[in-house]
């Protein structure tokens, strides 16, 4: 383990051995902002814009946080019931992330 830029970076195989590493298959939902009760929350399954958006899978950017420190996550989703493509895209801003248990 290494410090660089004021951020602390794990070598990759460090990390997915670390208790940092999420099994992208294993998150639920992803919830943004620094209030519970007042946050953004998206959720596997679950549908938004009035039912055309469904949220398909939420991945967290392991190589963006092993290269370069910063937590990236893509939130994949189909729309009209078509096919999936990548709806939003969060860097370094605060969350919470829910996996299966």
């Amino acid at each position: 383990m290494s410090q660089e830029a004021n951020y602390i970076t794990l070598k990759e195989d460090e990390y997915l051995s670390s208790p940092h590493f999420i099994n992208n298959e294993d998150i639920y939902e992803v919830s943004f902002g620094n209030d519970p009760k007042n946050d953004m929350r998206y959720t596997v399954g679950r549908k938004y814009l009035n039912g055309r958006v469904e949220v398909t899978f939420i991945e967290y950017d392991h190589g963006s946080y092993t290269q370069f420190g910063h937590r990236r996550i893509y939130i994949r989703a189909e729309a009209d019931q078509k096919t999936e493509k990548m709806w939003k895209i969060s860097e370094n801003q605060p969350c919470m992330i829910t996996c299966k248990i």
